[in-house]
């Protein structure tokens, strides 16, 4: 509410401000992946912290596009799957089934979130 509200009144100042809630918000979208991409890898083990935060390291070399590029890819595939499956493999079909249901809502929530200031600043 406050994205429409700084953009319906039109300065260049507030216009920004809303840009920059947009930029922290995909950030915020990339790191929950992470956390997802990290979920998944680690599957049904116990991880001791160390572990965890090299196999983030690992996810973060792959550099911030690649990530982006894996929210499409799950968001894609998550809703072919509450349609049905379709093509995807019983492989996929297990690792989307497998995600944190917490990880999952929170990034669903983020990323409605920035369609909704994308659509303010007219990007959408």
């Amino acid at each position: 509410e406050e994205a429409w509200q700084l953009c319906s009144r039109g300065t260049l100042g507030e216009r920004r401000r809303v840009e920059r809630a947009r930029d922290e918000l995909e950030k915020c979208v990339v790191y929950r992946q992470m956390d997802l991409l990290v979920y998944r890898e680690k599957g049904e083990q116990e991880w001791e912290w160390r572990q965890h935060a090299e196999c983030k390291r690992r996810i973060q070399k792959r550099g911030f596009e690649a990530i982006v590029g894996e929210v499409r890819r799950d968001c894609a595939d998550r809703e072919q799957l509450r349609m049905g499956g379709g093509s995807l493999t019983a492989q996929r079909k297990r690792e989307l089934e497998s995600a944190c249901p917490n990880h999952v809502h929170e990034l669903d929530m983020r990323l409605e979130t920035l369609a909704e200031v994308r659509r303010f600043l007219g990007e959408a």
